[in-house]
């Protein structure tokens, strides 16, 4: 469990089922896995493709 109104900044983010998440994550790719419980905000930015 992360601690609560925590940021989180990444590169790559997995929340597994269990997870419970208040507060914000910042990362390139962000995986929710079915069960896991966010409160907050998810920000991703995946790379330019050109």
């Amino acid at each position: 469990m992360v601690p609560p109104h925590s940021t989180i900044a990444a590169i790559g983010v997995i929340l597994s089922p269990s997870e419970i998440v208040i507060g914000e994550i910042k990362a390139e790719k962000i995986q929710v896995d079915f069960g896991a419980q966010v409160e907050g905000c998810l920000t991703a930015k995946g790379e330019d493709k050109s």
